[in-house]
């Protein structure tokens, strides 16, 4: 565990999934070239040991206005790069 002072977080089991997620958001900077990034403390092309991910909970207030239904949600970070229209306008103009 990473100790007392991060409140025991153990270390995470390394997926496939996992592991493209990491990497997508360690190159965030790339993703968007007009949004800053403020710089990570990890060396490039490391990975961190100690991670933890969660899910976004949205309260009934956000039901009609800023819910993303079932249907559009997807499992990665990936998947969402993939599917998202904007991204692929930057980035696929063959």
């Amino acid at each position: 565990t990473k100790g007392k002072g991060w409140f025991d977080m153990p270390v995470q089991e390394m997926t496939e999934e996992k592991l493209n997620d990491l990497k997508i958001i360690q190159m965030r900077g790339m993703l968007d070239p007009k949004h800053f990034y403020k710089k990570t403390d990890a060396r490039p092309g490391v990975l961190p040991k100690f991670f933890q991910t969660g899910t976004v909970v949205e309260t009934s207030a956000d039901f009609y206005s800023d819910r993303i239904p079932k249907k559009e949600r997807k499992t990665t970070l990936v998947d969402e790069l993939l599917h998202d229209a904007e991204f692929k306008r930057l980035f696929y103009t063959f």
